[in-house]
């Protein structure tokens, strides 16, 4: 909010029996995942010259049961500082049944920010195992999580689908597929590793694709085997591969898939 005191609060709603469903409904992500949505308010604490900035994460699904988000939000800012670490837990909001909260405290620059201008905070929502990531940023209204399906492998690709909440700013989306080497060993991440001795891991990037969705858009986004995810494949026949899918750097989904060789026992580039 600018530096007039303006707040505002975070509202998400559901549809009900005897409700009007809404002609663009925020997507719900398959596997498990809810859209959260994430909004910043910065109100002027005169007293002290700086800014009380609270990050507010609803709920965002359009069904189902309300539930609380939970996990931790980070603020960043384009310029000025934060009081402290600039982030926090969130706590249920009491009287909402499906948004929680928590805040920081933002010193603005030398000079101050300029009067009917928003603090330049932004607020992230790194997710949980019920939601997924969401990102407020300053003077923008909440922000709603892309989702996400699970994804499918074929012996030279991964593909999910991806949707971008309509009513939103368009969704910059990365996808990239990596896996660990160790010696001869092969994994998904370092945790799953078996190393040997003096053996070093090695992140190797198999693959990745960048593309931009308009808001209301659902396209299905693949990532194909690069030379170093084909050399791979073809000398261990099966890979397992860590997929990431982010929107502006906030990671929305990781998920383990394997890949294994094709029938034709080779993997070969495709167009």
């Amino acid at each position: 909010m600018d530096n007039h005191g303006t707040s505002g609060t975070l509202t998400a709603t559901r549809e009900s029996a005897t409700t009007t469903p809404t002609p663009t409904p925020t997507p719900t992500p398959a596997a498990g995942l809810l859209p959260s949505a994430t909004q910043v308010l910065c109100n002027l604490q005169v007293a002290f010259s700086n800014f009380l900035c609270t990050a507010q994460v609803g709920d965002a699904a359009t069904s189902g049961t309300p539930q609380v988000p939970t996990g931790t939000v980070k603020f960043t800012a384009s310029r000025g500082a934060f009081e402290t670490l600039p982030q926090c837990s969130l706590v249920a909001t009491p009287g909402s049944p499906n948004v929680a909260s928590c805040a920081a405290t933002y010193i603005p620059p030398f000079g101050g920010i300029p009067t009917g201008t928003p603090a330049p905070v932004t607020a992230a929502y790194q997710g949980s195992t019920t939601f997924a990531a969401s990102t407020g940023l300053p003077g923008a209204g909440a922000g709603v999580s892309p989702s996400t399906t699970s994804a499918t492998a074929s012996s030279s690709a991964v593909t999910t689908t991806v949707s971008c909440p309509a009513g939103t700013a368009s969704c910059p989306v990365a996808a990239s597929l990596s896996a660990v080497t160790t010696g001869t060993a092969v994994a998904a991440s370092r945790a799953k590793t078996k190393a040997k001795a003096k053996a070093k891991p090695k992140v190797v990037t198999l693959g990745g694709t960048e593309v931009t969705l308009s808001p209301g858009q659902k396209r299905a986004i693949t990532v194909k085997l690069n030379g170093a995810g084909r050399k791979l494949l073809n000398s261990h026949k099966r890979l397992s591969a860590l997929l990431q899918v982010s929107c502006r750097g906030i990671v929305i989904r990781n998920q383990t898939v394997q890949i294994k060789l094709g029938k034709a026992g080779r993997a070969h580039k495709r167009g």
